[in-house]
């Protein structure tokens, strides 16, 4: 197993970073007072049949942290090897992440297991984009079971869980599109549209399903959400 960690704390001036590198290697883009922008970067190809992923993310108090994928990811044939990539997310009282990760590609042949844990405190605000692909062009793609859980303040934004198979497409599921993309806002509401499904607690979703990630129109609300939590 592969973790990765990423602890951002707070300091007199500006945030103090602290992480420890990987398959993926975290990189210090800018950081103020009280904020940070990192990036991740792949050390090596992944993921790798047997590959096992672990990242962990630790925000203080009244901290911010924008995280960026340098590269997307994908999960290569492996002769049913299972890989797996597990995000374990921790954010304090006041605290915001914006993380917009690039587009995760199940190929032919792979088989992943994949999660996203959130618990962030009271005030928090999460941001989080998560763009599935099954299969590399010209592929129908492999298999994917997908679980995410999201809870500010103790309270449950939203819990999902999805499995797909490129090989075996499901009505109701995915059907005959390949791309998964979606967007979560916690801790906070975006203003309404036809498109975002307002969550019970305070957060929205937004998601699109298609055959092109290009063609995704959630880009340009990714845009207005992040402007939100910028402001």
């Amino acid at each position: 197993m592969s973790t990765v960690t990423i602890a951002v704390e707070a300091a007199p001036g500006r945030v103090r970073v602290r992480s420890s590198p990987g398959v993926l290697k975290p990189m210090v883009l800018a950081r103020g007072e009280g904020w940070a922008r990192m990036g991740l970067v792949a050390a090596r190809a992944l993921l790798l049949g047997g590959d096992e992923v672990r990242v962990k993310i630790g925000i203080d108090d009244d901290c911010h942290l924008e995280l960026v994928d340098i590269g997307g990811t994908v999960a290569y044939p492996a002769s049913g090897l299972r890989s797996s990539w597990h995000s374990e997310i921790t954010a304090g009282e006041r605290s915001t992440l914006c993380w917009d990760a690039l587009p995760f590609v199940v190929s032919g042949g792979a088989s992943v297991a994949r999660s996203t844990i959130v618990r962030g405190g009271t005030g928090a605000r999460v941001l989080l984009r998560d763009t599935l692909i099954l299969g590399r062009s010209a592929e129908r793609g492999g298999r994917v079971e997908s679980f995410s859980d999201v809870r500010i303040g103790g309270r449950p934004i939203s819990v999902e869980r999805l499995e797909a198979d490129g090989a075996e497409p499901v009505a109701g599921v995915l059907g005959h599109h390949r791309v998964h993309d979606s967007i979560i806002a916690a801790g906070f509401r975006p203003p309404s549209s036809s498109s975002v499904l307002e969550l019970d607690a305070p957060g929205s979703l937004a998601r699109w399903l298609g055959t092109q990630a290009h063609h995704s129109p959630l880009t340009a609300i990714w845009r207005r959400w992040h402007a939100i939590l910028a402001s």
